[in-house]
């Protein structure tokens, strides 16, 4: 069955609730990081081996990192006995992944506390894994999760299991977890202190927070829309979430807007089609949307895309997942954690662990940030199997269109059915960032 997560988007500091069954004040950063923003040592961590395990032991300076920037765990041949030695780690400032693991266990994350990003749990069992992850009670210090929380394809999780780990888990975006679990249910709003806080978060005296409603038992998942704020840019993230120029909030899966036929037509529009996100005379962003392997085709995520046009002078940029390439006319560049790339007036690239979170641009998270003429400026989160990005410019002159929309002020003429049906965002094969 199709999902469908809305997500609340961020109106300067004052931060709306995403899909979250109690409230606390984010305006004031009270669940930032805590400890602050990893050192350059801490960025990016993937796990598929013991050995990785043991470089993270020696990380910070010859001692383990207690702060990461993101963490992956994935691999057949990872054992439990290694993964038992995580436990000096009590935070991740970005995103976690967890999947296809063989240790029935996750013991050595007794004393995660604080996941800045997204945490995504999934295909912990036959036929991605040759034993099931049947025991998360060592995620029962985990206090607070930044993004959206997906628990799925994990066949050795029952929803008792699933509900005793994450009882005093608050999650600000979307909840999706299989078995009809609910995070959170310990917590008492008015008690609840964040990771590293000393006393519980003051209401704010202008905006106070609104609880929002704990959604019915089904597969489809909405959260109310926010006044919308133009101008603070336009995001994709995920599998995917798309927060246009104007404010509309639009997903590509399924959605109460959308019947069948839409549905057909945003598959065939988008599954290995190559798409514009930003289409303009000076300008032209362009994406690629395709599966993850062994996850439902309704999930599409951006696996590449690319920057050109005019206004780069025939320069081309192309960005990949963690495991593809940054490329500039054709050559690799930031390829380090750590890494800059330059190119006259035209591009001004910085790849480091104190980057932005998509999801969330006030909270801190491994990224790129690439400055480009006309003020355009792109944040990228890159996955080890597809890119997150915020993009932010100005209105362009003379107009423009894509999956980001028109930015002309207007949300209501940002809808997918209008953008699918009556401005074509495909590309078309001469027009290809990708292939010229």
């Amino acid at each position: 069955m199709y999902r469908v997560r809305f997500f609340a988007m961020l109106c300067g500091t004052a931060a709306a609730l995403q899909m979250g069954l109690h409230s606390f004040n984010a305006a004031e950063g009270k669940c930032a990081c805590p400890g602050g923003p990893p050192n350059k040592n801490c960025g990016a961590v993937v796990l598929q081996s013991n050995a990785d395990v043991n470089r993270f032991l020696k990380m910070d300076g010859g001692k383990p990192c207690t702060t990461l920037g993101s963490l992956t765990i994935q691999s057949f041949s990872l054992s439990a006995a290694a993964l038992a030695k995580m436990t000096p780690l009590k935070a991740v400032c970005g995103t976690v992944t967890i999947q296809q693991i063989t240790t029935g266990t996750l013991e050595g994350l007794n004393n995660l506390e604080y996941i800045g990003g997204s945490f995504t749990m999934q295909q912990n069992s036959f036929p991605w894994s040759s034993k099931a992850l049947t025991d998360v009670t060592a995620l029962n210090k985990l206090a607070f999760v930044g993004g959206a929380l997906f628990v799925k394809q994990n066949d050795g999780l029952n929803k008792n299991k699933l509900n005793a780990a994450f009882a005093n888990t608050l999650v600000e975006g979307a909840k999706s977890m299989q078995n009809g679990a609910k995070p959170g249910t310990n917590i008492v709003p008015n008690d609840y202190v964040c990771p590293g806080a000393t006393s519980a978060p003051t209401p704010s005296p202008t905006t106070p927070p609104t609880e929002a409603p704990t959604p019915a038992p089904s597969d489809v998942f909405a959260t109310p829309s926010p006044t919308p704020c133009a101008g603070d840019g336009c995001s994709i993230f995920e599998d995917p979430h798309i927060i246009v120029f104007d404010g509309q909030q639009i997903s590509l899966l399924r959605s109460p807007s959308l019947d069948d036929q839409y549905v057909d037509l945003v598959r065939q529009n988008l599954l290995g089609q190559e798409m514009w996100l930003v289409r303009n005379r000076l300008v032209n962003i362009q994406a690629r949307f395709l599966p993850e392997e062994d996850v439902p085709t309704e999930n599409l995520f951006m696996k590449e895309f690319a920057v050109g046009g005019q206004f780069l002078k025939g320069n081309k940029l192309i960005v990949g997942p963690l495991n593809g390439k940054v490329t500039w006319n054709g050559q690799d560049i930031l390829a380090e954690q750590t890494s800059n790339f330059k190119a006259g007036e035209l591009i001004d690239a910085k790849r480091h662990v104190d980057s932005s979170l998509v999801e969330d641009m006030s909270k801190r998270a491994p990224g790129i940030d690439i400055h480009l003429p006309l003020g355009v400026k792109l944040t990228v989160n890159r996955q080890p199997n597809h890119v997150n990005v915020h993009m932010a410019m100005p209105p362009l002159a003379g107009g423009q269109d894509g999956l980001c929309g028109n930015y002309n002020g207007n949300p209501e003429d940002d809808a997918l059915e209008l953008i699918l049906k009556n401005r074509d965002p495909t590309v078309d094969p001469s027009d290809s960032l990708f292939h010229s």
